[in-house]
């Protein structure tokens, strides 16, 4: 695998990973309440483009040239919105997207002003109308802020973005992104402060079994039980579990885990 100097977040990413996401994926389904036929149209298109954006960088180790045309492409177009909720929901799922690209470049300042503000975003479409993907984005944001901003932050930070995980699950039981959040949450918290490794390794091996999941929620799912067993010592079923990962998206550098 090529070289990058993603020490840093490697390490971090041992404590909480990459919810993340969310980043929307492809095939979410746009949790909006009822749009005029301009807004429909306009937020289809966006749909589409924010998928395709988000995957290919999942997918990539960078440069991410491409994934930004799409997101310039997009932004262009939030702003002809005219519902709130609507506007609101997709500026925080672009800011989660490019948050997400320059944490990978390692521009954690601009990631870090990108996450908040998607994070801001996800919050206000709440205020119009709660949905499972607005608390499902704004946990996924909340994740990626606190692996720029380092332990401390993560210790600070991961209760909130548990709660809000759980608060998607509640929505949405089938939501396989919240469900990797939560698990995470229940793996990687101290005994003391509610962690729960078993129950979030159980909740992986469940979602691991359906045969719905899109890509992302897949390799997502893998990494994630890898992490898992890593937690639990068991290092065979970690390894197993990071190779078919790999089968996936092969060059994304949280594969670098990997016992």
């Amino acid at each position: 695998m090529k070289t990058r100097k993603f020490r840093w977040l490697i390490e971090l990413m041992l404590f909480v990973f990459f919810t993340a996401s969310l980043s929307a994926v492809i095939g979410d389904s746009t949790p909006l309440s009822e749009l005029g036929a301009s807004d429909q149209a306009t937020v289809d298109t966006l749909t589409v483009l924010l998928d395709r954006a988000n995957r290919s960088t999942w997918a990539s180790y960078g440069p991410f040239t491409a994934e930004r045309i799409l997101l310039n492409r997009a932004s262009g177009m939030i702003e002809q919105i005219e519902n709130d909720e609507a506007r609101e929901y997709m500026l925080a799922r672009y800011n989660y997207i490019l948050g997400h690209i320059e944490l990978l470049d390692e521009n954690k300042k601009e990631s870090r002003e990108l996450l908040a503000m998607a994070m801001e975003c996800a919050e206000k479409s709440l205020e119009y109308r709660e949905t499972a993907e607005a608390w499902r984005v704004r946990a996924d944001a909340g994740s990626l802020w606190m692996v720029s901003k380092g332990l401390g932050a993560i210790i600070r930070t991961a209760p909130m973005v548990q709660e809000w995980s759980v608060r998607a699950m509640e929505m949405d039981p089938q939501n396989a992104q919240a469900i990797v959040i939560n698990a995470h949450g229940l793996i990687n918290a101290p005994r003391s402060m509610g962690g729960r490794p078993e129950e979030g390794l159980q909740l992986l091996v469940e979602l691991n079994k359906r045969d719905d999941l899109n890509e992302i929620e897949r390799f997502r799912t893998l990494v994630a039980l890898s992490m898992a067993h890593q937690k639990l010592r068991n290092k065979e079923e970690a390894r197993r579990f990071c190779n078919l990962a790999q089968e996936i998206f092969p060059e994304n550098p949280v594969l670098e885990i990997c016992p």
